[in-house]
């Protein structure tokens, strides 16, 4: 993010503020989450946060001023460091005393897994100058899209009125 940052004239003085603002979204989300997950369905939670995730990395994209980037990188930590404590969550849900270290050890080894490839395949995208958000949006989307299939097809999903 610091690079792509850097890449834009516009946005080339104010990094460290602006990367302090994409971090402390992810930090002031994570009591917002712990609440929410307790008192909403994980998956559907998952598919919201994936698709405020989307809007920030589009709304990346669109902005023109400080202070929209400001409000979508704030959304897009808020999203990107929300979805993990709900995955882990949402995994143990109902899992064995016995399982629990397993099961985090092994979506901790995924995350990192995630966070050495991803920037990988990143790289490998378009040399666009919108690359990175348009990657971010890929999978925020692709998330999303899964976690509504998922609560479809297990009956989570509200019923139309």
């Amino acid at each position: 993010m610091p690079a792509y940052l850097n890449s834009d004239a516009l946005w080339r003085n104010n990094i460290g503020s602006l990367m302090a603002i994409l971090i402390l979204g992810g930090m002031l989300v994570q009591p917002i989450c712990s609440y929410l997950s307790a008192r909403f369905n994980k998956t559907l939670l998952q598919a919201l946060i994936s698709a405020l995730g989307l809007l920030a990395a589009i709304g990346i994209v669109l902005v023109k001023s400080v202070l929209g980037l400001s409000l979508c990188l704030f959304a897009l930590g808020a999203a990107a460091f929300a979805l993990y404590p709900i995955a882990i969550c949402q995994a143990c849900y109902k899992a064995s005393a016995t399982s629990i270290v397993a099961i985090t050890e092994l979506m901790l080894l995924s995350y990192s897994l995630g966070s050495i490839i991803g920037p990988l395949f990143a790289g490998l995208g378009t040399q666009s100058s919108q690359a990175l958000p348009m990657y971010l949006a890929a999978i925020f989307v692709t998330t999303s899209v899964y976690m509504l299939l998922v609560a479809s097809k297990s009956g989570t999903l509200p019923e139309p009125v």
